[in-house]
């Protein structure tokens, strides 16, 4: 993991909010039942045993109802809540592309449906959505690296090569480190959503988490060992670097949340990183 260093020892980098609240301008155009008989004993007892045990099952029949996951969301997440009800307009199809990619269960579904909704609004207020604000540098050109997918592909191991690498790197060659933070942050967000309510699915978004934190990785180590100018460059912008940390800190917190062991999360480059930066600039909250 870098050093020595450890998820534990590392500090937040402050980032910089672009707005707080800014999704009050609106929406922008984008039984294990089991039978228990007795034989003998007195009719009128066993009548009100029987009344009483429908009553037991009928009450558990009760709590079993499934509870919808937009009321999830209204209750215990309510930035991903808003988010989900201003841009209505995007259910429909959000939803059918969720299915094609393999997403049927309630709350995985509306993972997904929240996940794209936050890079959408991302894309509209031009500021990383965490939690109801929205960051700064976003995607802007200069804010990081020129490097893109179709450079460090090719320094991925084939062992490393999953569905993340097959489906997004090669099929996205010119996107940066700065899309990885998009997608990172999306995962981030929906994670506890789905693990702590239908850890059933939640495999599924585990493993594509994982699989762009390791992207991450690769673009660090290609930069630290190949483009020495460029990663202190990267380190020496306050809200990138701020915005990085609290992104790819989030992940890491949520995938243990999910039951995701540390040790089998790619974290080394990334802590170094953020080490490094802090150096830097002499603690968390330096410029």
């Amino acid at each position: 993991m870098g050093g020595d260093a450890k998820l534990s020892d590392v500090q937040s980098i402050s980032a910089t909010p672009v707005c707080e609240d800014a999704m009050t301008r609106g929406p922008v155009i984008r039984d294990a039942s089991s039978e228990y008989q007795r034989g003998g004993g007195v009719k009128r007892l066993t009548s009100i045993f029987l009344l009483f045990l429908c009553g037991c099952l009928a009450g558990l029949g009760a709590r079993a109802q499934p509870i919808a996951p937009t009321d999830v969301l209204q209750t215990r997440y309510p930035a991903l809540y808003r988010l989900y009800e201003d841009y209505q307009q995007y259910h429909p199809g959000l939803e059918r592309y969720a299915v094609m990619q393999g997403f049927r269960f309630p709350f995985e579904k509306t993972a997904i449906e929240a996940h794209e909704l936050i890079h959408i609004a991302s894309y509209v207020h031009q500021g990383f959505f965490v939690d109801g604000i929205y960051y700064e540098p976003y995607l802007q050109a200069e804010a990081w690296p020129r490097l893109t997918n179709d450079e460090v592909a090719p320094t991925v191991p084939m062992s490393q090569q999953d569905n993340v690498y097959r489906l997004y790197m090669l099929k996205t060659p010119k996107n940066n480190l700065g899309n990885l933070v998009d997608e990172i942050n999306a995962y981030g967000h929906v994670l506890p959503f789905v693990c702590e309510n239908e850890p059933a699915s939640a495999g599924k978004q585990v493993t594509n988490a994982i699989g762009f934190l390791r992207l991450i990785e690769h673009f660090l180590l290609y930069l630290r060992s190949r483009d020495d100018e460029q990663y202190r460059r990267l380190a020496a912008r306050a809200e990138s670097r701020g915005i990085f940390t609290l992104v790819v800190q989030r992940a890491w917190r949520a995938l243990e949340g999910c039951g995701v062991a540390e040790a089998t999360v790619p974290m080394a480059e990334s802590l170094a990183f953020i080490a490094a930066a802090q150096r830097r600039t002499g603690g968390a909250g330096g410029n």
